[in-house]
Formats: structure tokens, sequence, C-alpha cells
């Protein structure tokens, strides 16, 4: 139980950080001389390394590909980012 709890939640956790991230980036931006490619940019690379924190988590990165444990995980990231999305 301990090895499937673990991940969801930290994959919770970093969903509603990288989700914060975004919504903190996007009100920045808004109020710089160049919006477009300095959002873009912050996103990409924001983005870039919530992805690489996500794929060196040591109980997730021993998993297989398909492996359950690894497929719940992402799907609570993407869940949770899709949940806050939908309440602002």
């Amino acid at each position: 139980m301990k090895r499937f709890f673990i991940p969801v939640v930290t994959f919770a956790f970093l969903g509603y950080l990288w989700f914060l991230f975004a919504t903190s980036t996007v009100d920045l931006v808004n109020a710089s001389s160049f919006p477009i490619i300095l959002g873009i940019l912050a996103l990409i690379v924001g983005s870039l390394l919530f992805f690489y924190i996500m794929s060196r988590l040591k109980p997730v990165s021993e998993l297989l590909l398909m492996h359950p444990v690894r497929l719940s995980s992402y799907g609570t990231f993407i869940c949770i980012v899709m949940m806050c999305a939908m309440f602002i």
C-alpha cells in the first residue's frame, strides 16, 4: 500500500504546484512588455523542470513505463491540474 500511496500523493502535490506556477507565471507575464515571448519561454522552462523532477522520483523511476503505479501517478498529476483549471 505504501508503494502505491507515496507516488500518487507526491504527484498530486506536484500537479498542484505546477498549476500554481502556471497561474502565477501568466499573471506575472501579463504585466511585462513582451508577454507572449516571455510567457512561452517561462512556461516551457518551468514545465521541463517539473517533468524532470517527476521523472527522477525514486519510487516511480524504478518502475516500467506501463506499471500501474506509474500510470496512476501520472494520471493523478493530470487530474489535479485539470480540476484546478476547472475551478478558476
